[in-house]
């Protein structure tokens, strides 16, 4: 795994505290599971976890959420905005799309989409993200591009 997936872990354990969702149970646990398998380091299952939880609800943003998380976590950097995306436009009320924003712009950043990288970053500390924490993260990010 790459270097990020420990501030990932942090992160996605903090959203997880703020991610209640009134979806169908079976796409719940199987979100669940996902999150449990991506902290024991096992992304690839995870992905077929969120997978499913996304199959039985389409409109499960936090699923969508964890996904993108996971995606970024092994490198696949679009498909971690598709998700990040998807994850905003589905709840955009809902306590962690401040860190959607957040790790757009961290994907962004590594796919060298600087000016939307710029406008995430933005939208994000305007909505409460901790800008020095996430400046630091986008730097350290440029610097493996």
């Amino acid at each position: 795994m790459k270097p990020q997936v420990g501030l990932l872990v942090l992160l996605l354990s903090l959203v997880l505290s703020v991610v209640g969702c009134g979806d169908p149970a079976d796409a719940h646990r199987y979100n669940s599971s996902g999150v449990k398998l991506f902290e024991q380091g096992r992304p690839e299952e995870a992905l077929a976890e969120y997978n499913e939880a996304i199959r039985l609800d389409p409109k499960f943003a936090a699923a969508y959420f964890n996904r993108g998380q996971t995606y970024f976590a092994l490198g696949h950097q679009l498909e971690a905005v598709r998700d990040y995306t998807e994850a905003i436009r589905l709840n955009p009320q809902h306590p962690y799309v401040p860190l959607a924003y957040a790790s757009r712009a961290m994907s962004y950043t590594l796919l060298g989409n600087d000016p939307e990288a710029h406008q995430d970053i933005g939208r994000a500390v305007e909505l409460g993200y901790d800008p020095r924490l996430l400046l630091r993260a986008i730097d350290k990010l440029k610097d493996q591009r």
